[in-house]
């Protein structure tokens, strides 16, 4: 599972990978054996996935990985799965989930330096006990704790925002920020994610693009059934009018889903899906394991550049 690339008009990001990164990942990938993404598809609807057998998976319809991965992927004959949300297209929001990952990573030196003034913003706005508890409590420091490369400031803080503040109370805090550093939301919308032509040029090329939800929800699981349903419904439509064909492939924003997400996804077609971890001992079609390349990395103590 791969998300952020950087060189060329792209900036660093927190986690990001350059070419010769991506380059020397794959090489570190030569005990497995790489599967196009629509054989891969195949074999884990039929159920004839053999030890060994993987494949690559991006997120989130990222500009950087048109720009920078696809040509490596193309170099080495490779196709991989490409999992999109599509509200970036639509309607660009101050608050969505990449614009506020580059405003951390571009108008801070570190992420670290980030926390205190998000901290402070909340406070000033009424949340001093639900910072509180962010900042000192084992539950806080334990969140998230599966994935091994996240600091134990990105565990608080995921925490604070997806425990404690309803998403509306989240945007708000995020938008007086965004505001206090005169941040261009629209510009920087048009840096962060690709376009509808750059999603068929990676059909075109053979690559599988599939559903990501609408609009990112970080807590989708526990969302109402009927705005599920409409999360999944509006990528599908949207996708479908750029592809023209319905997706039947997706995986799931922030490994966030429930048994009524399953269900949602069966009654759309959707016929494969991924978590965004390995965690679980018997996964179903829809629940198909993924390694994020940074745990790859912390677990076979593989170093990029970046």
């Amino acid at each position: 599972m791969l998300h952020h690339f950087t060189g060329e008009a792209h900036p660093y990001i927190q986690g990001a990978l350059t070419a010769d990164d991506l380059r020397r990942f794959l090489d570190r990938l030569g005990a497995f054996r790489i599967l196009t993404a629509h054989a891969y598809a195949a074999a884990a609807r039929d159920g004839s996935l053999q030890p060994g057998e993987i494949c690559l998976t991006f997120d989130d319809a990222l500009k950087s990985q048109i720009d920078i991965a696809a040509p490596v992927l193309a170099e080495r004959g490779l196709t991989a799965f490409f999992f999109v949300y599509s509200q970036p297209f639509v309607a660009p929001s101050p608050v969505s989930f990449e614009v506020q990952r580059y405003f951390r990573n571009r108008h801070f030196e570190t992420p670290e330096q980030f926390y205190p003034e998000f901290y402070e913003t909340a406070r000033k706005a009424g949340l001093s006990a639900a910072v509180d508890r962010a900042l000192t409590t084992e539950e806080a420091q334990s969140w998230l704790a599966e994935y091994s490369f996240y600091s134990e400031g990105d565990r608080r803080f995921r925490f604070f925002r997806d425990q404690l503040v309803t998403p509306e109370v989240y945007a708000e805090l995020m938008i007086e920020m965004l505001a206090a550093h005169s941040v261009d939301v629209a510009a920087l919308a048009r840096e962060i994610w690709m376009t509808d032509e750059d999603l068929r040029t990676l059909a075109d090329a053979g690559h599988c693009v599939g559903l990501h939800s609408y609009s990112h929800p970080t807590t989708l699981g526990s969302l109402p059934p009927g705005v599920q349903e409409e999360e999944y419904r509006a990528n599908a439509r949207h996708l479908t009018e750029i592809l023209g064909a319905r997706p039947t492939v997706m995986s799931h924003p922030s490994n966030s889903y429930s048994a009524r997400t399953l269900e949602i996804l069966k009654d759309l077609g959707v016929t494969v899906g991924f978590r965004s971890n390995a965690t679980m001992t018997h996964p179903s079609k829809l629940e198909l394991p993924r390694l994020d390349h940074l745990e790859f990395s912390a677990k076979t103590g593989a170093a990029y550049a970046a």
